[in-house]
């Protein structure tokens, strides 16, 4: 895995809690959005859209709330289309990731 320990920097790491789904028989995690990158919102690096595929390619559905951050446009609308499925959403509030995880698909 690269980057910092626990990070979710590559496909590889996003792999190691598909593992850990099946291990424990979950498929919902809450993360803690500091777990993601600096390349995770830069999406010119292709690491969120890395991420997102091995989440919906293991049927994974996975809230993120986010550090305080000041997403860009380009991002903000990654967001909105994102949190509009049902594999992966990005929150600014707790709350509000623990209701879109735990809503039926």
């Amino acid at each position: 895995m690269t980057g910092q320990p626990g990070e979710l920097a590559s496909g590889e790491a996003a792999l190691e809690l598909v593992g850990f789904s099946w291990e424990h028989g979950c498929d919902l995690f809450l993360l803690d959005g500091a777990l993601l990158p600096p390349a995770f919102f830069d999406l010119s690096s292709g690491l969120a859209g890395e991420l997102l595929q091995k989440f919906s390619n293991y049927q994974l559905r996975v809230a993120a709330v986010l550090p305080d951050v000041a997403p860009g446009e380009r991002f903000r609308e990654f967001m909105a289309e994102t949190n509009r499925g049902r594999t992966f959403g990005l929150f600014t509030g707790l709350e509000a990731a623990q209701h879109w995880l735990l809503s039926s698909p």
